[in-house]
């Protein structure tokens, strides 16, 4: 079961979002690059820190570190 603050709880959109926002691209880059709007983009990051149990980019960088990590252990 997936739980709180794993990087897996996202939507494959919300997961976009955070990958390309956790590596510096700004709002509206994101939104340019995804086709969205500035407004969405700010939505899907939005719910997906509430997902992840943080309050920051910087905090939803560890996770998914951790998440990648565990990632490549299993493929090991």
């Amino acid at each position: 079961m997936r739980e709180r603050g794993d990087y897996d709880v996202l939507s494959a959109r919300e997961r976009e979002v955070m990958d390309l926002r956790v590596d510096g691209v700004t709002l509206k880059e994101a939104g340019a690059l995804l086709h969205i709007s500035l407004f969405t983009v700010a939505s899907h990051q939005r719910r997906a820190l509430f997902k992840l149990g943080v309050s920051s980019r910087a905090e939803a960088r560890r996770v998914r570190a951790r998440y990648l990590s565990r990632t490549i252990e299993q493929l090991a």
